[in-house]
């Protein structure tokens, strides 16, 4: 993640930590509710952050282009690769 950046001052190195709290919490919730995978909540962040980034660079270097579409098809595949599915028989 960012938090230690050489360009963060101390007030935006607490802001990102209450970020990152406050996700963490929403990954701890939802593994509860089993809404989402039984991962450590840093995988899951990593599962989406990582490729966000990766995606993020590309649509900078104009090597692929936004639009609503991907955007849509973006969030989905983030939400699958994450989100708990039960496979269980009788499911």
């Amino acid at each position: 993640m960012h938090e230690d950046g050489y360009y963060l001052d101390e007030h935006s190195k607490a802001i990102f930590g209450d970020l990152l709290k406050f996700i963490l919490d929403i990954a701890k919730s939802g593994k509860e509710e089993k809404l989402l995978r039984p991962l450590p909540s840093m995988a899951l962040i990593c599962t989406v952050y990582g490729p966000l980034k990766m995606f993020a660079k590309m649509m900078e270097e104009v090597e692929l282009l936004y639009s609503l579409e991907l955007e849509e098809e973006l969030a989905d595949s983030f939400w699958n690769a994450i989100r708990w599915l039960d496979c269980s028989p009788g499911r």
